[in-house]
């Protein structure tokens, strides 16, 4: 009995063509135990042959005909069982295999090739011929092109493309396990959240027990409207030797209010069990749910849980911002609406941009998108005036072509000193005029054309107080913009919070009151009132170099009574908001060494311990003591570094505290240190929109917090996770062991926490006595409202249509309606 050979498919199908189950090629690869108890396991094909009777197969080493007719693969499966074939089986075993010249009259091919997919090859080319090598270029052009693909397919950013290639070498260098790795989209969530954020989270939660911490806390809604409370925590680290910023916690809110906030927080610390006694103070916003004086979350933190609260007030960069709108709102919003109008003429006109960005090549000005003014942050006016004054020439330029024929004559002046001063020439000229030609011409909606009318007011006609105002907020604005930029840095400056408020205050004053009386205590800064008795004359008002000249050379006079207005409201923002005289501030203000040797320094930091109350009787007697000593210290780490500059404040005080020799004050120091002095909250929320958008709307708040935890821990270690987890020897370095434990065990976490949600619910099932249903998916839902729809418009054409039947010659119907 011949064998059939994979080369004649078809002849296997016309013989199998009446059985039950047909002969399958792919059986042959399939491997099966080689005897019960040996453990070693054998390919099909090394012993089973297709044969020409239909549904059976020969088996080499037993000579037995197989009928897999009836049951299909099992019935190989039960012949490898069989008595006899296991005999033949535990021989082969045993014995050497002999070469195919003393095989049998059975035409049998006994190698491991028998039922493999014949390849595409010439008769003419030898078997083992050797394929040749692609060059390593074209190698690495090919990973290249899948890295690109990856980023293209997943909308990633292009700088994860070398995050990716940096992951794929670490990963090399264990091929075996890379083997094995698998994650699909749910378990790389959970093991997120109960594996990787759980191993930093416990670290945090151990860390903030033992030591002193504050907090940082704000709500945002985020992109999929889901409303959320974030918190941050700062400590000094004893590992780091510095002050680290974490993540905590964020948690979801339904209503947003001081009972639900403080209730948030209480609930955190209650299941990370974290001692109240460690916390030292909380920044948040001065809204009235936040730092209310009778019902604030602050107030009734203080009142409930932690009645040594230190009050350091609220963020001081949102009073900034809003002395910064009181200082833009005697002008009425002008130039506010001007980069608002030209933002948004742009935004929605990709032929204004193209046309902008030539006529800024021609006039040889850099090309910037038109700066944008955000209307919950008043120092964006600050940076669009200074973003957008340069391009000025090339919106003239632009928006010359949209002025009425009547005021085109009247500005033609303007445009040509425009060129006349850049050195412009004829053809570059013309080709301006083709530019204003062609966008002239271009059909606008209504909203279009009143935008551009308002934008030309200000450019062409108001061009003077256009100029001034630019001019002035550039001058002005600059003061309050670098108090901000410096408290949002991330090291600790709260021994410069006071200093530098008195300092920023000052210099504000002076731009518009006599210097004479700008010299006062704190005490009379904060009640002063702002009278023309203190006040400089308009002539002598900052308004900076630019602004000057222009009062001085235009024709047209400007207000300079708004300007007054402007300072004066801006100065009283921040007399009312700015805590210029807390004793709070002035006592952390002692801990800067700069301050050493001076008995002012002596005298406030006396009063810490009675601002931040965390010593002991004991420890009490020896800060007295110990403060004296460290003004006349000479073994002290020098303040300033080799460039003069100070250095960072936890890194200097960090020497203190390993010498052991002030331990009284080390603690009081180590819990003003953890104090916030800005808003770090906030860039949270600014990650949140790239984690949370419309689009996941399934995920969780829980699953956001996880993200932030990790991203929060890693920027602290001044590490990314490719650093963190690096291991030069893949096979003997010790792995972090709290890590892997947490992502093996994170499954059991997951799926407990669904079977607690699953009893939850099924218990307000049954409290509110709604009967079970089948849930339908989105997905069937849609299937079935397009059903129903399908069948109504059936039977709206089987109402409304009369189907008329005529006996034609050719048996044909008509419909008639």
């Amino acid at each position: 009995m011949s064998i059939i050979n994979r080369t004649d498919e078809s002849r296997a199908r016309q013989i199998d063509s009446g059985s039950k189950n047909k002969w399958r090629w792919d059986w042959l690869e399939r491997e099966v135990d080689l005897t019960k108890d040996s453990g070693k396991k054998v390919c099909m094909n090394e012993f089973v042959r297709k044969i020409e009777l239909p549904g059976k197969a020969r088996c080499l080493w037993c000579s037995e005909e197989i009928n897999y007719g009836g049951r299909g693969f099992t019935s190989f499966v039960r012949h490898c069982q069989s008595s006899k074939h296991t005999k033949a089986a535990q021989c082969r075993l045993t014995n050497y295999s002999l070469s195919s010249v003393f095989g049998g009259g059975f035409n049998s091919k006994d190698d491991n090739t028998y039922g493999q997919k014949p390849k595409n090859s010439s008769s003419s080319t030898p078997v083992n011929e050797t394929r040749p090598v692609v060059p390593v270029v074209d190698r690495i052009a090919t990973m290249q092109n899948i890295v690109l693909g990856v980023v293209a397919e997943n909308n990633l950013a292009f700088h994860m493309g070398p995050t990716i290639i940096d992951v794929c070498k670490e990963f090399s260098k264990d091929p075996k396990s890379l083997a094995g790795l698998t994650m699909d989209r749910t378990s790389t969530s959970y093991k997120t959240t109960y594996g990787l954020a759980k191993s930093f989270d416990d670290e945090t939660t151990h860390n903030i027990r033992n030591t002193f911490f504050s907090l940082n806390i704000d709500e945002a809604t985020s992109d999929n409207h889901l409303r959320m409370l974030t918190m941050l925590v700062s400590y000094f680290h004893e590992s780091k030797k510095e002050v680290v910023v974490e993540h905590l916690s964020s948690v979801s809110l339904v209503k947003v209010n001081s009972e639900s906030i403080f209730k948030a927080i209480d609930d955190v610390f209650t299941s990370k069990n974290i001692p109240w006694e460690n916390l030292v103070s909380v920044l948040m916003d001065s809204c009235n749910v936040m730092r209310g004086c009778k019902n604030g979350v602050e107030v009734r933190i203080r009142r409930d849980k932690a009645p040594h609260l230190v009050d350091i007030d609220g963020d001081s960069c949102h009073h900034i911002h809003n002395a910064a709108k009181a200082f833009c709102k005697p002008f009425d919003r002008y130039l506010e609406g001007l980069f608002t109008d030209i933002q948004n003429d742009f935004m929605w006109s990709a032929d204004l941009k193209e046309a902008l960005r030539e006529i800024c090549l021609i006039l040889g000005i850099t090309y910037t998108v038109p700066q944008k003014f955000v209307s919950h942050r008043w120092l964006s006016s600050y940076d669009a005036s200074v973003g957008n004054m340069h391009l000025l020439d090339a919106f003239l330029v632009l928006y010359y072509a949209f002025l009425p024929k009547s005021d085109k004559t009247l500005y033609l002046s303007t445009l040509v000193a425009v060129y006349y001063n850049r050195e412009i020439n004829q053809i570059s000229r013309q080709r301006l005029r083709e530019i204003q030609s062609g966008i002239s011409t271009k059909s606008m909606t209504e909203d279009g054309k009143k935008r551009k009318q308002r934008i030309n007011q200000k450019i062409f006609i108001q061009k003077t107080n256009t100029v001034f105002l630019t001019n002035l907020y550039a001058a002005v604005m600059p003061l309050l913009k670098r108090y901000v930029c410096l408290f949002e840095l991330k090291a600790p400056l709260i021994h410069k919070l006071h200093d530098e408020q008195l300092r920023l205050f000052k210099e504000f004053l002076v731009c518009f009151l006599k210097p004479e009386h700008t010299q006062k205590s704190p005490k009379e800064l904060k009640e002063m009132i702002f009278t023309d008795e203190f006040t400089l004359s308009n002539k002598d008002l900052f308004l900076g170099r630019k602004a000057t000249n222009l009062t001085r050379q235009s024709s047209s006079p400007v207000d300079l009574e708004l300007v007054k207005r402007g300072y004066i409201e801006c100065a009283k923002v921040m007399q009312t908001k700015l805590p210029l005289n807390s004793p709070t501030l002035k006592s952390f203000s002692a801990i800067d060494p700069t301050a050493f040797g001076h008995h002012v320094t002596m005298k406030r930091m006396r009063n810490l311990p009675q601002v931040v109350p965390v010593l002991n009787e004991d420890e009490l007697t020896d800060f007295d003591s110990e403060i004296r000593n460290i003004q006349i210290d000479q073994n002290m780490l020098p303040a300033l570094d080799s460039e003069g500059k100070c250095v960072r404040i936890d890194k200097w005080w960090s020497t203190i505290f390993d010498n052991q020799k002030y331990p009284a004050l080390s603690k009081v120091v180590k819990a003003v240190l953890s104090c916030f002095h800005g808003p770090q909250v906030e860039s949270s929320f600014s990650m949140m929109g790239d984690v949370i958008d419309n689009k996941s709307g399934r995920m969780t708040i829980k699953t956001f917090s996880a993200v932030q935890t990790v991203k929060y821990a890693l920027k602290a270690k001044g590490q990314n996770s490719l650093e963190f987890f690096k291991r030069d020897d893949v096979l003997h370095d010790d792995v972090k062991v709290e890590f892997c434990k947490n992502v093996r065990g994170a499954y059991s976490l997951y799926k407990a926490k669904q079977e607690e949600k699953k009893k939850e619910k099924d218990e307000k099932e049954k409290q509110l006595q709604i009967k079970k249903q089948e849930v339908l998916s989105k997905k069937r839902n849609k299937e079935l409202i397009a059903i129903a729809q399908e069948k109504a418009r059936e039977a709206h054409m089987k109402k409304y249509l009369i189907v008329k039947k005529r006996k034609l010659g050719s048996g044909d119907i008509v419909i008639e309606s």
